[in-house]
């Protein structure tokens, strides 16, 4: 098999909902990286692969979550993989700077963000 992802994904531990049909679908993210995350849901849900969606991301010290457009790239009941289409101006930096902070190898992210 041919790995498709152009960033490395590392274990990251965030709350997060996925709106997808106007229904909110609780869930945690496995693992992330600056073009997509893995994520678990608290109950099952029928997303087809290449759906698009709204992913809603809770991380520490923020009381609102991060929104970014997404497109399923992987789907079983509880289990959804998640391709970053679009962010807001200030979701990708941050993004960017969690993703750098937990990053065993922070270089590697260096060159993927101006």
């Amino acid at each position: 098999m041919i790995e498709q992802r152009k960033f490395p994904r590392i274990r990251f531990d965030a709350e997060c909902v996925l709106i997808y049909e106007g229904g909110g679908h609780k869930g945690n993210v496995i693992n992330i990286s600056l073009g997509g995350a893995m994520i678990s849901l608290s109950e099952s849900a029928m997303i087809a692969q290449g759906e698009t969606c709204i992913f809603r991301i809770f991380t520490e010290g923020r009381e609102t979550p991060d929104e970014i457009e997404i497109r399923v790239t992987y789907s079983t009941f509880t289990c959804i993989g998640l391709e970053f289409l679009a962010f807001n101006e200030n979701t990708h930096p941050r993004l960017y700077a969690r993703i750098e902070l937990l990053s065993r190898n922070p270089e590697k992210y260096r060159v993927a963000y101006p």
